[in-house]
């Protein structure tokens, strides 16, 4: 899991990727479904947290 949180200015994802993290963010919390990306350049790894105690790892992609 990444340490690091670097900033970015543009930064690519893969939509469908984005859209399973949706479902399951609908699971965890039905009424407010936001989560929190934390990138990491645009070459490694972001966090994606759904709660405190869900996150998901997800690789940007290039643009």
């Amino acid at each position: 899991i990444p340490k690091e949180n670097k900033p970015v200015s543009i930064i690519g994802f893969n939509a469908s990727y984005l859209a399973d993290i949706q479902k399951v963010a609908k699971i965890y919390n039905p009424k407010y479904q936001s989560i929190k990306i934390k990138p990491n350049g645009n070459d490694n790894a972001s966090i994606v947290e759904l709660s405190e105690n869900v996150s998901v790892i997800i690789m940007p992609m290039k643009i």
